[in-house]
């Protein structure tokens, strides 16, 4: 029964709602608006239809509307000449709102349906018109808006103008004063003989101003402020400011007071403030203006009370003290910037200036091409917005942490002031430039590079968040040309540019190439951190790369070129001149109410002096400003180093009737100012003075301070200490960590602290010339300095190359030195401590001096002692001019030839016998490699052979053989594998054989269980001291991951096998096929792929050497389908090459090219 007695009472309710909508529909009335009694839009009698409107009636503004209380409508249309004023109330607008006239709004319109703006719209900074449909700004109108647009579906301005500056309303400034001879208005209280009128006033424009006797005088006056602003514009805070002007009729010490207090309806105090002044002046001083400003106090003031005192200092009798005039209150409204809500499709800003335009739409949004004041990208987390062109923000720009992100696509996008990201700011095209002029702070956000963009930075950064370069692409430039920190996060590529320093926050890591620009005094400073490099270092200009300070280091962990302009170091240089100044200006002063003339014409309050300078046309000439207790100085900021530091300069300081000004020369410490001396007495003439500043001091001044005479002059000042310059040395590294794939040296470097080697090959300039010592003659060399320690050194990572130790002391040198395969260290011990410089090299090449005959037997020429030495390969020796003879040792391995130890000998070639001889003095003894053991304990595998006397003779040295054991049979350049097309290459090379019958080549899937898969004879004979290359194909290699070695086999039997190698072919590790034709080529290659997808935009090719050096790189394209390209090899030198293609969908395999 309940039940149907509720279906019941449902059903009415939905017929009464029916019959609702129906009259609604079908019987909307027009309501036109009068305004005949009030503005309230609920007062049926203020339309013409004499009813209220509901959401269901259309209405009409025909005339001048100001509208006080809210309603609803369904549309709304301002006639053409009408106006609606819409004060802090509501409107709901059912449909559409269409501006023909004038509208202002300080409420809320709340638009369902469309919005048409026709006529000049403004939205004050409290109101806001939200447009649930589609908004049109036509061509031709205005819509200035210091409030809140909000356009919930398309936006159209073309045409129009948006202005969203904030725009400041200035209320009547009003004048209070003595008028026609009166204190009309005031109310006085007199003291002494109180307050008189005087003739004299400020601006002429009105007839009079108030003088205070010479005993204390007050006078006072409430202002009522409601009687000429309205209660709004009153609530709204104004700023208000309270000004007048005062000068001394007579006297010094004239005292002046006002009180100014703003009040409420209820006569309280909101805010209040006191000025005051002691004045030094003479009937004739200019007039000077007090002033205050009230801002940010509580709402509601209503009314200003004005309290002004007044007295003679001196109490001359007769005489009067302040004269006040033109004492005002200006009241100002402080406009703020309005807002532009865009949550849909935007067609056109039209001519847009100030305040911001935010997009925050639900889904993505397409962010117009044009000139924002401030910009910002919000929304509810999904769609991206994207820039549709190149942007410039002359204000802010915020990325919102509802955002879900910003793209730039391949736009710029230019902002002058502040950056803020709070979720995601993708760099997403190669030609994309995020240019952030202003501070910069993402970090809280992620920085995405998808592609190969840049974003510059050219002020402070407060974080690049998470830089996410998993794409290794991007570049991130720091271009201010003021001092910035270098955020401690991982790059691609950094770039440092303009004149400034960028100092490290942290620790960095660079994932590409670092660049500094060719620019002085652009300076990238590692302080006491750790760069990570794994691309190519560029130092543009000397002194650009500050890598020398204590604690700092830089990894090299990748494949890395060095070029570097230089280092510079500060060289201190005693009594320098830091300052000869004659004031012809001030350029190398802070200064603060001085002067700079021929001559001087000071008055005081008695009288003038003239003076001239000391010398020359001009000098600094210090007054106290208009006779108040400034502070007023001159002052010198003092130069590095800061030591041993004196002043010199000329000073006067003449008295008026006994009164002078004081003179101080003054040094700050860093946080107090300290008187290095005081002038309290006259000098009416130019005076000598001079002073020690002491060291540490930051700055020197010349202050002066009120005696009321004619001021303080300064002339001829000189400043001397120690000074700095600055040297130009070799790019300097304080450590540098090898522990990548190598490092090329396109200039020298000098290491001061340490050198470490993880991993990866330093090539250093060679300082051989053939097979002739040529000492110093490179310059691309590496230098470790005197002190500098290095370590770690293995067959893994070392020094191709020449290599420089300076020593000063008598411990072991080690040069960590090889041929990229294999270590062949050099140990040197100075003989005495003086300073000296080593060069040493390996050459892993047969000297000239190794020679064969008809039937293959050697017949290289060495002394009785010596029966032969190692054929190819070599060291080579130097020392400075004057420097220290030195013990030498050099180290043998497995890999070199070695049998009898207790037979090797440690051999030189002498030039002048033109043989090898047996080192000179006491002989040599073998060791164990790390030079312990004893004579004779080094073994087949391991050891060292040493002088056991310095040698003063430098140039080639090599091992031999007292013997014909030890025959040092083969040295092996090179042993790598290549796998294309599910077959692997066993490439290697050797540089020298002797008695070599054959090689074999074994495979293991673990490398300790081997199989033999190959041989491959020797040179004929068995001997040979020239470079020969091998390969050996192996057809049916195993799958994914297996291990090769080489072995080789004299005629005797003897073998040595090298070490093992690895590769990964077929399985999972494949990729697409690759035809390459001509191979061996000579001058081009041609390329062919059948793909099955496009590969995208950014795909290019290289042509790599077998250390990884990329030789030759471009851009491709690559379609779905058969592709086809010539690529031309012709510039490469001949030998084996690798050709992959990067950044592409699919795997493609990488194939080995042969140029010949």
């Amino acid at each position: 029964m309940h039940f149907m007695k509720f279906l019941c009472s449902i059903e009415r309710s939905l017929v009464l709602l029916c019959l609702i909508f129906i009259s609604h529909t079908f019987f909307a009335v027009n309501f036109t608006w009068t305004g005949a009694v009030d503005g309230n839009w609920n007062n049926p009698l203020n339309w013409d239809v004499n009813a209220v409107p509901t959401l269901a009636d259309d209405c009409f503004i025909s005339s001048s509307a100001v509208i006080s209380s809210g309603g609803n409508c369904r549309n709304l249309t301002i006639n053409a000449a009408a106006s609606l004023e819409l004060g802090s109330v509501s409107i709901s607008i059912a449909g559409s709102l269409v501006n023909n006239g004038t509208l202002m709004v300080q409420g809320t319109l709340d638009v369902i349906g469309n919005c048409t703006l026709n006529g000049p719209t403004t939205i004050n900074q409290s109101g806001e018109i939200q447009v649930r449909g589609n908004s049109i700004v036509s061509s031709g109108a205005t819509l200035t808006n210091q409030g809140v647009f909000d356009a919930n579906g398309d936006f159209d301005a073309t045409g129009a103008t948006l202005s969203l500056d904030a725009i400041s309303s200035l209320g009547p400034e009003n004048v209070f004063n003595g008028n026609n001879g009166s204190s009309v208005g005031w109310s006085v209280i007199n003291g002494g003989s109180g307050w008189s009128f005087s003739g004299q006033n400020y601006t002429g424009s009105l007839n009079g101003s108030f003088t205070g006797s010479y005993l204390w005088s007050y006078l006072s006056q409430e202002v009522n402020l409601s009687a000429m602003y309205s209660p709004n514009f009153l609530n709204d805070s104004p700023d208000i400011t309270f000004s007048c002007w005062i000068k001394s009729v007579f006297n010094d010490n004239d005292f002046f007071f006002a009180d100014i207090s703003l009040k409420d309806a209820s006569g309280n105090t909101l805010a209040s403030s006191t000025l005051g002044s002691t004045t030094s002046s003479t009937s004739a001083a200019n007039w000077t203006q007090q002033t205050t400003t009230f801002s940010g106090y509580p709402s509601g003031v209503r009314s200003a009370s004005i309290s002004l005192q007044s007295k003679d200092g001196e109490f001359w009798l007769g005489n009067y003290g302040i004269t006040i005039d033109d004492v005002s209150l200006k009241v100002v409204e402080q406009g703020s910037s309005g807002v532009l809500q865009l949550a849909s499709n935007v067609v056109s800003l039209g001519t847009l200036s100030g305040g911001t335009v935010n997009y925050d739409g639900a889904g993505a949004q397409t962010i117009l091409a044009d000139t924002y004041n401030n910009l910002q990208i919000s929304g509810n987390g999904i769609g991206n917005k994207t820039a549709e062109g190149d942007i410039l923000v002359n204000n802010n720009f915020t990325i919102g942490a509802n955002a879900e992100r910003f793209l730039t696509s391949s736009n710029t996008i230019t902002v002058n002031g502040a950056t803020q990201i709070k979720s995601i700011l993708r760099i997403d095209n190669s030609s994309a430039v995020f240019d952030a002029n202003g501070s910069f702070d993402a970090s809280s956000a992620t920085i995405d590079f998808t592609k190969n963009g840049t974003l510059l930075l050219g002020s402070t950064v407060g974080g690049l968040g998470t830089l996410d370069i998993s794409n290794n692409v991007g570049t991130v430039v720091y271009d201010g040309t003021i001092a910035q920190t270098v955020d401690a996060v991982n790059y691609v590529n950094l770039t440092i540019n303009n004149a400034s320093t960028k100092t490290l926050a942290g620790n960095i890591a660079v994932q590409g190439n670092l660049t500094t620009e060719a620019e002085s005094n652009c300076i990238l400073d590692l302080s006491m951190y750790t760069l990570n490099l794994a691309g190519d270092l560029t130092v543009g200009f000397e002194g650009g790369l500050d890598a020398s300070d204590t604690d700092c280091s830089v990894v090299f962990d990748g494949s890395s070129s060095i070029t570097h302009a230089g280092s510079q170091s500060r060289i201190t240089v005693p009594a320098q001149n830091l300052l000869t100044e004659s004031f012809v200006d001030f350029s190398s002063w802070t200064q603060f109410n001085e002067s700079g003339s021929a001559s001087w014409s000071a008055s005081a309050p008695g009288g003038s002096c003239t003076f001239t300078a000391n010398s020359g046309s001009t000098c600094a000439w210090i007054q106290e400003d208009s006779y108040t207790y400034s502070e007023d100085y001159i002052v010198f900021d003092l130069p590095e180093p800061k030591t041993n530091m004196s002043v010199s300069y000329k000073f006067i300081n003449p008295s008026w009737l006994g009164d002078i000004d004081w003179l101080y020369c003054q040094y700050y410490d860093g946080s107090a100012w300290i008187s290095l001396a005081e002038y309290t007495t006259a000098n009416e003439i130019w005076t000598s003075a001079s002073h020690a500043i002491p060291d540490g001091a930051t700055q020197l001044r010349f202050f002066s301070w009120l005696g009321y005479g004619y001021g303080v002059g300064v002339d001829d000042v000189v400043i001397n200490g120690d000074g700095y310059i600055l040297n130009s040395i070799n790019p300097t590294f304080n450590e540098i960590v090898v522990n990548g794939s190598g490092i090329s040296l396109n200039n020298p470097i000098d290491v001061t602290e340490s050198i470490v080697f993880t991993n990866g090959i330093i090539n250093s300039e060679s300082d051989v010339n053939g097979n002739n010592s040529q000492p110093y003659a490179s310059s691309n060399t590496i230098t470790i300095k005197d002190g500098a320690s290095m370590s770690g050194a293995s067959a893994l990572s070392h020094v191709v190359g020449a290599v420089r130790m300076e020593s000063s002391s008598l411990s072991e040198l080690e040069f960590p030195i090889g041929d990229g395969t294999n270590y062949r260290p050099v140990y040197l011990t100075p003989s005495t401590p003086i300073s000296t410089t080593y060069t040493v090299e390996y050459v892993n090449d047969a000297h000239s001096s190794i020679a064969f005959d008809v039937n293959g037997n050697n017949t290289t020429p060495c002394d009785s002692e010596i029966d032969h030495v190692a054929m190819g390969c070599w060291w080579d020796i130097e020392k400075s001019a004057g420097g220290a003879d030195a013990f030498v040792g050099i180290n043998w391995d497995a890999n070199s030839g070695v049998d009898d130890p207790a037979e090797i000998i440690l051999s030189h070639w002498n030039a002048s016998t033109s043989q090898w001889e047996k080192i000179s003095g006491s002989g040599n003894q073998s060791t164990l490699s790390d030079g312990t053991g004893g004579i004779g304990s080094g073994t087949a595998s391991s050891g060292r052979i040493t002088s056991l006397s310095a040698q003063s003779d430098f140039s080639p040295f090599n091992l031999g053989s007292s013997t014909s054991n030890n025959s040092l049979p083969i040295d092996l350049l090179s042993f790598h594998t290549f796998c294309s097309h599910d077959i692997v290459d066993v490439n290697f090379s050797v540089v020298s054989q002797i008695n070599n019958d054959y090689f074999l080549i074994e495979r293991s899937t673990d490398a300790m269980d081997w199989e033999v898969v190959g041989q491959i004879d020797g040179v004929e004979g068995g001997n040979s001291n020239t470079q020969m290359d091998y390969v050996f194909v192996d057809n049916n290699p195993l799958a994914n991951l297996s291990y090769y070695r080489l072995t080789q086999v004299d005629f005797d039997g003897k073998s040595k096998t090298f070490y093992p190698v690895s590769t990964t072919c077929g399985g999972a590790e494949g990729g697409l096929p690759i035809d390459v034709y001509p191979n061996p080529a000579s001058n081009e290659v041609t390329v062919e792929l059948e793909l099955d997808n496009f590969q995208g935009d950014d795909v290019y090719y290289t042509i790599t050497d077998a250390t990884g050096k990329a030789l030759l790189s471009d851009y491709v394209q690559l379609d779905r389908g058969f592709n086809k390209h010539t690529l031309d090899i012709g510039k490469l030198p001949n030998g084996v090459y690798i050709l992959r293609f990067n950044q592409t969908k699919d795997h493609i395999t990488e194939t080995r090219i042969i140029k010949r």
